[in-house]
């Protein structure tokens, strides 16, 4: 489980490294497999927000089976499906926990050199830090009306 977050930067070739504490929730063959790095955009702000997803080889082949029953019938689900996988690409992990991001999609999610990476429990999350600290405060400013949601009794 991925969970916490962690200032990181991007280095000049484009890599990040997968933090200490988030390489213990990967097994040896999805570390040996890699990781698939999918382009999101978070529109509950108000404002679209693009970041980087990125998913261990198990949590990447879960979420695109239940996205794909759900698709059997549902056309908006199948189109959902076709543009998560067309702004996906896996990549590897090498020895040093580094992660080679593609260009196309540092330049979607405005990556720069510093940024945040945050534990998202199944996946790893990527923000520009800037963005992260946008979504941070709104985060700050909603989180009771989720608790009042969540935690409501029936």
């Amino acid at each position: 489980m991925f969970v916490g977050q962690h200032h990181h930067t991007l280095d000049a070739k484009k890599r990040i490294v997968i933090p200490s504490k988030f390489r213990l929730s990967f097994t040896p063959e999805e570390r040996e497999e890699g990781i698939y790095v999918n382009l999101t955009t978070a529109k509950h702000t108000g404002t679209p927000l693009s970041y980087l997803n990125l998913y261990p080889p198990t949590a990447w082949t879960t979420l695109l089976e239940r996205i794909g029953k759900i698709a059997e019938s549902s056309e908006k689900a199948a189109w959902y499906l076709r543009k998560l996988a067309s702004d996906t690409e896996f990549c590897r992990i090498d020895p040093q926990w580094r992660v080679l991001i593609p260009a196309r999609l540092i330049k979607g999610s405005e990556l720069k050199r510093d940024i945040m990476i945050v534990g998202g429990n199944d996946h790893i999350e990527i923000w520009n830090i800037e963005k992260w600290q946008q979504i941070g405060q709104w985060l700050d400013e909603h989180t009771s009306e989720f608790e009042k949601d969540i935690y409501r009794t029936p």
